[in-house]
């Protein structure tokens, strides 16, 4: 596991180990139902985390679950390790797919969106090429990544 830093679990509480497995696990079904299923009839309405409310992220002690921007960067975290602790490399959309289910069953409502964005990228004028990256939105906020990430790509869905 020299891909990992270790470092990384031993600073994770209960809790987040919680999360981290399930994302791990829901990584691995994303990925099945995109490389083998019919991923254009469950992409739309793919909901994967039924159970997930009830799991907190971090020691709440006041028992109040609101969900803040910085649970949620946590929570990007933990998805990024658990696609990190795969056999094969983990694309932006399975992560992105996982990452706006788990927000959303936690939220309780579709909040979370999945963003898909392009860019051209021109290294030289023989090799003109296209490149495409998924990230999550939350509530109009870019969820983990910088939010100039909006624009070096041009959306093409949400």
């Amino acid at each position: 596991m020299n891909w990992i830093n270790l470092g990384a679990f031993k600073q994770l509480t209960l809790a987040q180990w919680g999360w981290l497995w399930a994302a791990y696990w829901r990584l691995w079904w994303v990925q099945i139902k995109i490389k083998w299923g019919e991923s254009g009839r469950w992409l739309a309405n793919v909901q994967l985390a039924d159970h997930a409310q009830s799991m907190p992220l971090s020691n709440d002690k006041s028992g109040q679950h609101n969900f803040s921007i910085k649970q949620s960067d946590q929570l990007f975290e933990l998805v990024r390790l658990a696609a990190r602790m795969h056999l094969w490399q983990t694309a932006c959309l399975p992560k992105s797919i996982v990452l706006a289910d788990m927000l959303n069953a936690k939220l309780g409502e579709r909040r979370a969106s999945v963003v898909v964005g392009v860019q051209r990228t021109d290294s030289d004028k023989s090799d003109r090429s296209i490149a495409s990256h998924a990230w999550v939105e939350l509530d109009g906020r870019v969820v983990g990544e910088p939010a100039s990430i909006t624009e070096q790509f041009t959306q093409i869905s949400s």
